[in-house]
């Protein structure tokens, strides 16, 4: 009796009850003069106002003689909205009529519109989307008109399961040909897509960025032909470069969607790509952007062949082998490795030609591997066949194909067993990547460059993303933290892998809610990333996001203090 007494006077003493202010059941005694057990379970100050709370339940089974825990569960507290979204609807709660509704005041006091079902093609699981900030309203409003409130409200969310949902219901839509009726309504749609994507491309969520780029793909496969060339490249040509930065990300799966996205964006028009593909990046140290391009120019080789000179629709000898050869200097392994077999598809198609643009200085045994290429000798001329036939394979089309896309016609000898099997390994499709295999990879890699050697850093981070993706923090964070270690030492703070893998700890320390260790990281990242990139570029932007919305929350978080 006395705790009982002590909680319903602590109860009282607060300004507002909460759902965990109810005193606790008693098996036994009375209570005012009856039987505990059979009286709703109110606060001393609720009995004193004459009730039960309304902000409770509006409907409570215990008030009624029944049980409470055969209902589903509902939160009873004060929910929370972003500034502004109470307009209308008074002391914090939702406004009335939102969702639907017409004019003001036309929502009645007893239903709350973030109470109605979802639209239909949504997960009924999640939680309503919060209202849209005033400060989105105006750039949220194309996306409204296209698609409805509900999926802004969705794409403009904190929570990144709403952003995701509403990516898959757009791209449902857009696949089932439901959006943009032609013409000039189309065009809008179009446009509005590719503005909403540029934002959602710098989402740091993985699953957020793969369904963006799945948004894209379905907009230019189903609306492409319709608009026309012009009308795409001119929406599509700001997304490109994102999607080029991207596919050196340090997570795998940004990578895989990113490269997925590309190829895809190739296979519709191949213009959409090509230039951007092959422009020359900043250093080689950026060496998993340059692996990503040069793994894509592996596969669109071999489809699209070879455009003439001076065509900048189409993937020429000049531009391929000035991308592959300053490749030939990067300091990993994997980059000249992929940067040879680029230039032995070019062998296959304009043979002798690919000589002029080999640097003077190319390595002896990178220089032996593409003479095989070109069915050489060690120490012999070149073969008089090849030499003749090259000028006519490189220029060579194929029956009704466009002149951006000559016939992939092999000129070269034939292939020895070690062209054999580097085809079969460009040919064979990736494995998809395992904890199990990573970590022999890591294992691997230790045992034959030692334990801190920057490729095995390489190694660590991508077990890590792998780590994240499943959303197992706890085993990420420190195969994050021994990588850094490794750059930091071998590479330097500054190194772009350095500062990359900084911030995926800093994030992963955010996944796990420990923003004040994720905070200072990342505000460390951004200045690094700063120094290196500018303060425009898409990665320094993406960063600068994270920590904008670290700040709104905390002015949440104390608004509903």
């Amino acid at each position: 009796l006395t705790f009982f007494a002590a909680s319903n006077s602590s109860c009282a003493s607060s300004t507002t009850a909460g759902p965990d202010d109810l005193p606790p059941m008693l098996n036994q005694g009375a209570y005012g003069g009856g039987n505990y057990d059979d009286r709703p379970a109110v606060s001393k100050m609720a009995l004193e106002a004459g009730g039960t709370p309304s902000r409770f339940r509006q409907v409570d089974p215990s008030a009624q003689g029944g049980n409470n825990d055969e209902v589903p569960a509902g939160a009873t507290g004060r929910q929370a909205y972003p500034p502004g979204g109470d307009e209308g609807g008074g002391g914090g709660m939702p406004p009335p009529g939102v969702g639907g509704g017409g004019g003001g005041g036309g929502g009645s006091a007893g239903v709350d519109a973030d109470e109605a079902p979802p639209p239909e093609g949504y997960n009924g699981d999640l939680p309503p989307p919060e209202q849209l900030h005033p400060s989105v309203e105006k750039d949220a409003g194309p996306v409204v008109e296209a698609f409805g409130e509900y999926t802004a409200k969705c794409l403009y969310s904190k929570n990144w399961m709403h952003r995701e949902a509403a990516l898959l219901k757009i791209e449902e839509q857009v696949n089932a040909g439901e959006v943009g009726a032609g013409g000039e309504q189309s065009r809008e749609l179009f446009r509005t897509l590719c503005q909403t994507l540029g934002r959602l491309f710098k989402d740091k969520v993985a699953n957020v960025f793969a369904s963006s780029c799945k948004v894209l793909t379905a907009a230019v496969r189903s609306m492409g032909a319709a608009l026309g060339p012009r009308e795409v490249h001119g929406c599509v040509a700001s997304l490109v470069p994102q999607l080029l930065e991207k596919m050196g990300d340090a997570h795998a799966r940004v990578r895989d969607a990113a490269s997925e996205a590309v190829r895809e964006l190739a296979a519709s028009e191949l213009a959409l790509v090509a230039a951007l593909l092959l422009k020359a990046v900043r250093s080689q140290s950026a060496w998993r952007v340059v692996l990503g391009r040069l793994g894509i120019l592996l596969e669109l080789i071999p489809q699209h062949g070879l455009a003439k000179q001076g065509d900048h629709n189409g993937l020429t000898l000049e531009s391929v082998m000035e991308f592959a050869a300053k490749a030939f200097e990067s300091p990993n392994g994997d980059v000249r490795s992929t940067a040879v077999k680029v230039t032995l598809e070019c062998c296959a198609i304009a043979g002798r030609a690919v000589e002029k643009y080999l640097p003077k200085n190319l390595k002896p045994a990178i220089r032996e591997i593409i003479d095989e290429g070109l069915g050489k000798e060690p120490g012999a001329g070149p073969p008089a066949a090849a030499s003749a036939v090259a000028p006519a394979a490189a220029a060579r089309q194929p029956k009704g194909s466009a002149s951006t896309k000559p016939t992939p016609t092999k000129a070269k000898a034939t292939p020895t067993k070690a062209d054999s099997k580097k085809a079969a390994a460009a040919a064979a499709p990736p494995a998809v990547p395992t904890p199990a295999s990573l970590k022999a990879e890591v294992a691997a890699r230790e045992k034959e460059l030692g334990k801190e050697h920057p490729d095995v850093a390489v190694a660590l981070t991508d077990l890590a993303a792998l780590h994240s993706e499943d959303e197992n923090f706890e085993a990420a964070q420190p195969l994050y933290e021994r990588a850094l270690h490794i750059q930091e030492k071998g590479l330097g703070a500054e190194h772009q892998d350095t500062v990359q893998t900084l911030t995926d700890l800093a994030i992963c320390h955010l996944d796990q809610g420990h923003n004040d260790v994720g905070r200072p990281l990342l505000e460390r990242a951004l200045v690094l990333q700063e120094n290196a990139l500018g303060s425009n570029h898409a990665d320094v932007t993406a960063i600068r996001d994270v920590l904008q919305s670290l700040d709104a929350d905390a002015e949440e978080d104390e608004d509903g203090a």
